[in-house]
């Protein structure tokens, strides 16, 4: 076995290398062929490889997660979508609530113009209607004072009539036999 490959250095970086003698050195140069084993150059490339391939891992998941936060964003901005319908038809009602409500106060004032002299407290039948009216939607019209009055003594004969009423707790309801 006779082979032009009779020098073959490996090359460990583990352990130092003694220093050479410039002889040494002469006589590789002579031989051009020549095999070095590092190593370093194994680990470097697998090092590398990991590198690639965390780096790969991470570029999939950051691509996943801006997929998942596009999806939420277009779902937020649905919902923010439909809220701003809901507000713009809430506000819609609102205007109408106030043209009605506008309405009826001029209802209000040509009704105390024009009819108020001729009506009767619905209360004190015998009393002219001032200013001071209350017209609820059943119709009826009772000075303020009045139905105040009348109000706060049918609540002071309920309450004398039953002393264990309080206002704040529900009134049971009996059962039916």
């Amino acid at each position: 076995m006779n082979s032009s490959y009779n020098n073959i250095s490996i090359i460990d970086d583990d352990t130092p290398t003694p220093p050479q003698s410039s002889q040494q050195s002469n006589e590789r140069k002579a031989h051009s062929d020549f095999i070095v084993i590092s190593s370093d150059e194994e680990d470097g490339s697998t090092i590398a490889e990991k590198k690639i391939s965390d780096l790969e891992f991470t570029i999939k998941r950051l691509k996943r997660e801006n997929r998942e936060a596009k999806k939420a964003q277009d779902d937020i901005e649905k919902l923010v979508a439909r809220y701003v319908d809901a507000l713009e038809e809430v506000w819609g009602e609102l205007e109408e609530f106030r043209e009605h409500a506008n309405r009826r106060k001029i209802v209000r004032g040509l009704f105390h113009l024009a009819v108020l002299p001729s009506f009767n407290c619905a209360i004190q039948e015998n009393t002219k209607l001032n200013d001071d009216l209350t017209l609820p939607d059943c119709g009826h019209i009772f000075c303020e004072g009045c139905i105040q009055e009348w109000f706060g003594s049918t609540l002071a004969n309920y309450r004398q009539e039953h002393p264990d009423f309080h206002h704040n707790m529900p009134i049971p309801v009996p059962d039916v036999v």
